[in-house]
C-alpha cells in the first residue's frame, strides 16, 4: 500500500498562517533594529511614569497605564539583576529603563500583528486573498509607526482591529453565535472604551454591521423577486 504523502490540512494552514504572519513582522523587526522608541510628546511619559488612577483626571485611559507596567517592571527587574543602576521614580510604579521600553515596543508590535493577522483571517478563507491583505497591511507605514510608539494610541489601535475582526466573526456567523463570542466582543469593547475615549463611538459597530446586512437582505430578495 501506497502511504499518503499529502501534508494534512492542519500542517498547510500553520504554514499559511506562519507566512502570513511573517509578513505582517517584517516591517515590526526592521523598525525594532533601525528605529529608536517614538514618544507621544509628555503625554506618554505621564502614561508610563504616573499612577493609571492619576492619569485619567488628564483626560487619558487607564488601560495603557496598567498594560504598560507589565513590560516596564520586567525591564526594571533584569537590570536590577544585572547590576544596573536603576532610578526608582517618586510615585512608586515601575522605573523607566532601556530594557522596559524596549520589551514593551516588542509586545506593542507582536500585539499589532496578532491582531492583523485575526482581522485577515476572518475576512477571506483564501489564502491568496490574505496573503494580499497581508502584503498591503505591511506596507502601510501608519500602523508601524503606531506600535513603535509610546502611547495609548497604540493600545488602542491594536484592540479596535481585534474588535471589529471579531464584529465582522459575529456578523458573518451563518448559525446562531455562541455566547462565549458575544462576551469575548463585550470584553474588547470595554477594553477600547477604556484605552482612549473616542473609542466610544465604536458601540455604533456593532448596530450598524447587523443594519447594512439587513439592507443588504432586502435589496437581494427584492431583485431574486423581480426576476
Amino acid at each position: 500500500m501506497v502511504e499518503n504523502t499529502r501534508p494534512r490540512p492542519s500542517a498547510i494552514a500553520f504554514i499559511g498562517s506562519a507566512v502570513l504572519l511573517l509578513c505582517l513582522l517584517a516591517p515590526s523587526a526592521w523598525m525594532i533594529a533601525t528605529v529608536p522608541p517614538l514618544w507621544r510628546d509628555v503625554d506618554a511619559y505621564i502614561q508610563l511614569t504616573q499612577d493609571p488612577r492619576i492619569t485619567t483626571f488628564g483626560g487619558h485611559g487607564p488601560a495603557y497605564g496598567y498594560v504598560a507596567k507589565i513590560p516596564l517592571f520586567l525591564g526594571e527587574q533584569w537590570e536590577r539583576w544585572r547590576g544596573m543602576a536603576v532610578v526608582a521614580p517618586e510615585s512608586g510604579v515601575s522605573a523607566l529603563t532601556d530594557t522596559g521600553v524596549w520589551l514593551l515596543i516588542i509586545a506593542q508590535h507582536l500585539a499589532l500583528a496578532g491582531s492583523a493577522l485575526y482581522f485577515i483571517r476572518t475576512i477571506s478563507r483564501l489564502f491568496w486573498i490574505r496573503l494580499a491583505l497581508a502584503l498591503a497591511w505591511a506596507s502601510n507605514a501608519l500602523f508601524y509607526t503606531f506600535a513603535h510608539c509610546l502611547g495609548s494610541e497604540t493600545l488602542s489601535l491594536i484592540l479596535v482591529v481585534a474588535s471589529v475582526a471579531k464584529g465582522l466573526k459575529l456578523v458573518q456567523s451563518h448559525d446562531q453565535a455562541r455566547w462565549k463570542d458575544w462576551y469575548f466582543f463585550a470584553i474588547g469593547l470595554w477594553l477600547c472604551l477604556l484605552s482612549r475615549q473616542v473609542n466610544a463611538l465604536l458601540i455604533l459597530l456593532l448596530p450598524a454591521a447587523f443594519l447594512l446586512s439587513s439592507i443588504q437582505n432586502l435589496i437581494s430578495s427584492y431583485l431574486v423577486s423581480d426576476d
